[in-house]
């Protein structure tokens, strides 16, 4: 079958939409599919090669319109089984493909916590994704939070949608490669991990208020992620926390998710949480949030801690730093709920709805 994608974030996004796009393009072109990447450039910033099954289809004219209207008049041409936009929108020239479309949709954060985004973006938002969601034959939801949500927000009838969970690279693993390299600035010894933007949605605050009440008490903090510089109230805290802003390659980030004593990720609302499943993947305990779809990844097999009580993250972070017994039960719930969410089994689904999507 001949897939056309949304490739646009394939080639340029090195973080969460970019790498649903490549894993998934990856994964499908490993079974039946030939996947045709519309995408605005051939260069990669992302380091990433497609599949050498794949055609690349550009612009024939530099255009900031074309995917949005203009590509259908390349894609018109081309023997094209379904489109799929892979991170919230289709074109609006949709109707004119010669094939049925599907729309991968992540999250609604912007409908949720209006506060966290400029007025502009969520008037974009509000028109592209509601276009996307009923213009399409049918719609991926990441996770059931994003698809009830897709049912309060736009109205989207729910036997429209198909809740297919996301898969991690296999260079999260829990056995150390051959390849694996800290990064400089890496603790040698145990340290927690934090992954995620410096944003008041991934309640960055939280951990390090947790630092400034009982940083001795704590192990070594490593922060990952782009954002402001961190400001502390007192030097003990800063002295136990080293912002590391990256980017990292996948084996350097797989090697320091795997060598952390723990994950801690203590969101306010995600469309996944895709480190959660990375720290589970490779053995690393961890400590998250119960809102939005956290619980749908970590089930039972992680900590969870109130979004706001520095406390009672302190009581979590303490005992997973010193207690080897509940260490070893998460490390072991951890990959065995990982399982659930194998590459496998998000290839076989997304396989089987294309199949019934197709005429």
């Amino acid at each position: 079958m001949n897939i056309g994608y949304d490739a646009k974030r394939a080639f340029l996004n090195r973080t969460g939409l970019g790498n649903y796009s490549r894993d998934l393009i990856d994964l499908m072109a490993e079974k039946a599919v030939i996947p045709t990447l519309f995408s605005p450039t051939k260069s990669s910033e992302t380091n990433w090669t497609p599949p050498k099954k794949a055609s690349i289809i550009v612009p024939t004219r530099n255009s900031f319109l074309w995917r949005t209207y203009g590509m259908y008049h390349q894609a018109r041409e081309l023997p094209l089984d379904l489109y799929h936009g892979l991170s919230h929108e289709i074109p609006l020239s949709i109707k004119k493909f010669p094939c049925p479309s599907l729309v991968t949709m992540h999250d609604l954060i912007y409908k949720r916590y209006p506060q966290y985004f400029g007025w502009w973006d969520r008037q974009i938002y509000n028109l592209k994704w509601r276009w996307s969601v009923h213009a399409a034959d049918h719609i991926v939801a990441i996770s059931k939070s994003t698809a009830d949500d897709l049912v309060k927000f736009f109205r989207v009838p729910s036997d429209k949608i198909t809740v297919i969970y996301n898969c991690v690279s296999a260079q999260f693993q829990p056995e150390e490669s051959p390849e694996s390299v800290l990064s400089p600035g890496i603790p040698e010894k145990e340290f927690a991990l934090f992954l995620g933007q410096h944003n008041e949605r991934k309640n960055l605050d939280l951990l390090i208020r947790a630092y400034e009440t009982a940083a001795k008490d704590l192990p070594p903090l490593v922060v990952i992620g782009a954002g402001n510089g961190l400001t502390f109230s007192n030097s003990v805290a800063q002295e136990r926390i080293t912002p590391l802003s990256g980017p990292f390659s996948g084996s350097v980030l797989a090697a320091i998710v795997r060598r952390a004593r723990m994950v801690v990720y203590p969101s306010r609302f995600e469309g996944f949480g895709l480190p959660i499943l990375e720290a589970m993947q490779s053995g690393t305990p961890v400590i998250s949030c119960r809102n939005s779809s956290l619980p749908e990844v970590g089930g039972d097999a992680i900590l969870y801690t109130s979004a706001d009580d520095e406390n009672e993250l302190v009581d979590h972070m303490q005992r997973v730093w010193k207690d080897e017994s509940l260490y070893r039960d998460l490390r072991q719930a951890g990959l065995d709920r990982a399982q659930l969410f194998s590459r496998e089994r998000h290839q076989s689904k997304m396989l089987e709805l294309y199949e019934k999507l197709i005429p």
